[in-house]
């Protein structure tokens, strides 16, 4: 292409030349044209020259065609033997690679000199292991560059790094520090991160009025984690009265900008309290998607009970999996309790117990209850043991777990691992009914039947299988239908 413009560009001042000769020529001396014959010498030179010059151009065209035909069909044919997508993407991004290296450099440079932008970009690079290796030490050293230039964002991050104890330990005072010069300069995050410390009492006195003023701040500004975590201040009441609905809008409002942690509350919220399993699923689904923990265990949850979603027990598993294995006790616990009961596992006892020891750990009720189970039927190499099974049973029951606290007063019904104490059970079945465990409700309704620990009372004994039965127990269905029946008024 360069031949092709050098070429025309020498006509148009060949050309150019000619016409102003031939111009001053007739113009300044008639006379002499008529009698020099040179002048159609000149003429006829000039011409071969131009003829010269317009064959010489059509084949430079001619060759940069075929030169780029030639191009092309390389490169159909590069594409058609290349061994994979693979290879190509990585050609691809080796040269993505080369830039981002090249850019680097140049910010450094930049950086070098005392530009407080480059030095923001330059830490922020090494805090990602973006084209260097990533390094916290040398992130920390260019924030704290731009940062005593007043730099915003170069603030911001210094305090994050001190905050999150990402650099050596955690200092919630040199963060505050930051926070708030970055704050000042109205940047969002850092006013969010000030309103956090304010109302957690993190490197500064405790100031709740304070901290919602920095949180509201930072919302105004569409900050998606301030707008979580005024939603937070709002379902709990913490500085402003208390709204569910105020929360709800809050929690949209950041979950659509993407913010994984309100994508979860709000999955949460739908499911406990709105009860719109279908919207619960949606929004849980994203966060657990982004691997956020507790997204994860309320999802397997709705797979396990078929909330939102068709039952389906091995999708439940595979939820409780992930969360579990990142360490939540809740999902560690329903792990145990799928490989306890079966169901998107084979039964297996000895890993029910490996999960439930893990929950155990962090103090999990539930597990403690599952693992008095084992004990007391004589599952998994535990062996049988009913003493250390009422143990685990107390331990659970001083956690308030209705459902230990019913099987701890069957214990004392029946003397199995202590010593039988009716009046004992008794108490406890009320307990337990009180927080609405249907197994201790049809058991009160049983021991005024049969008058065990009390005086016997049809009445009294109807109306607890009653409130039983209505909460699924079909032991207590059952127990009604037969004292209402004829059979029963005829022989009791």
């Amino acid at each position: 292409m360069k031949k092709i413009v050098f070429g025309i560009i020498s006509i148009l001042i060949t050309a150019s030349s000619f016409a102003q000769t031939q111009y001053d020529y007739y113009d300044d001396d008639v006379a002499y044209k008529s009698h020099n014959g040179s002048g159609d010498f000149f003429t006829g030179l000039i011409v071969i020259v131009i003829i010269a010059f317009v064959v010489w151009i059509f084949n430079a065209i001619v060759k940069d065609f075929k030169r780029t035909k030639e191009l092309r069909e390389k490169y159909n044919d590069s594409k058609k033997t290349s061994p994979s997508a693979n290879a190509s993407s990585q050609s691809y991004s080796d040269i993505n690679k080369k830039s981002d290296t090249q850019i680097f450099n140049e910010l450094v440079e930049h950086a070098q000199q005392g530009d407080a932008d480059a030095q923001f970009k330059v830490g922020y690079y090494y805090y990602l292991g973006k084209v260097v290796k990533r390094d916290v030490s040398e992130a920390e050293k260019w924030f704290r560059k731009a940062a005593e230039q007043n730099q915003a964002k170069a603030q911001r991050c210094l305090g994050e790094l001190y905050y999150r104890g990402l650099y050596n330990e955690q200092n919630f005072s040199e963060a505050v520090k930051w926070f708030t010069q970055a704050a000042e300069q109205g940047d969002a995050d850092a006013q969010d991160y000030l309103g956090v410390c304010y109302s957690n009492g993190e490197g500064i006195e405790q100031n709740q009025a304070e901290g919602l003023k920095w949180i509201k701040k930072a919302a105004e500004q569409d900050c998606a984690q301030a707008q979580f975590h005024l939603g937070l201040c709002y379902e709990n009441g913490m500085g402003v009265e208390k709204s569910i609905e105020v929360a709800e809008q809050l929690f949209r409002q950041s979950a659509e900008q993407g913010f994984t942690s309100a994508q979860s509350k709000l999955g949460e919220y739908y499911l406990n309290v709105k009860f719109d399993y279908n919207e619960a699923v949606k929004w849980l689904k994203k966060a657990a998607e982004k691997e956020e923990v507790l997204a994860q265990y309320y999802l397997g949850s709705c797979y396990n009970e078929g909330k939102g979603v068709e039952k389906d027990y091995t999708e439940a598993v595979k939820w409780f999996r992930k969360a579990a294995e990142k360490g939540d006790d809740l999902a560690q616990c329903q792990l145990g309790i799928r490989y306890y009961d079966g169901g998107g596992v084979e039964i297996d006892y000895e890993e029910a117990v490996k999960w439930f020891q893990k929950a155990i750990e962090q103090d999990n009720a539930l597990a403690k209850y599952y693992m008095g189970q084992l004990y007391f039927f004589g599952r998994s190499s535990l062996g049988y043991d009913e003493e250390e099974a009422v143990k685990w049973f107390k331990d659970a029951a001083n956690q308030d777990l209705g459902i230990a606290i019913a099987r701890l007063g069957m214990c004392y019904l029946y003397g199995d691992g202590v010593d039988e104490d009716i009046p004992k059970a008794l108490e406890l079945f009320k307990k337990a009914a009180e927080k609405n465990v249907s197994n201790a409700q049809y058991m009160i309704g049983k021991m005024y039947q049969k008058g065990l620990g009390v005086p016997q009372n049809d009445s009294k004994a109807k109306y607890w299988y009653k409130i039983a039965a209505d909460n699924g127990d079909d032991y207590a269905k059952s127990a009604l239908s037969y004292m209402n029946s004829e059979y029963y008024t005829r022989h009791k």
